[in-house]
């Protein structure tokens, strides 16, 4: 995957498929970095369309609500080098609890007004 998604990483797709294999099909192309135009479905219900717009609106649902969103875990492809990070262990508490605070930090110095700002913290 990692070798593979400069190819596929904001090519616009439609996907069609039954809908025990759907899901996997769209949530795989997203997390290549792919974008869908159309998704059809054989066989669709209400329960799979909820399922796939969950997919879709996950990380919109946090710009729209102007939270933090935390990428930890495998895979991450929307940001360089996460997936190495580690997140057990000691190393693991500690990476983690660096990006929260960088976060909150960041989003501090991005809203403040000026004479708030801070070069060094």
């Amino acid at each position: 995957m990692t070798d593979a998604h400069q190819y596929i990483h904001g090519i616009k797709f439609a996907v069609y498929g039954d809908p025990d294999y759907l899901a996997g099909y769209l949530s795989f192309l997203l997390e290549m970095g792919a974008e869908p135009v159309h998704i059809l479905c054989s066989k669709g219900s209400k329960k799979l369309e909820k399922e796939l717009q969950g997919m879709l609106d996950g990380k919109f649902d946090s710009r729209d609500a102007r939270i933090p969103l935390f990428r930890f875990g495998f895979p991450i492809f929307d940001r360089v080098n996460k997936h190495r990070y580690p997140l057990i262990g000691y190393a693991g508490v500690i990476n983690m609890v660096t990006e929260i605070c960088n976060k909150f930090i960041d989003i501090k110095d991005d809203t403040c007004e000026n004479r708030f700002f801070e070069l060094m913290r």
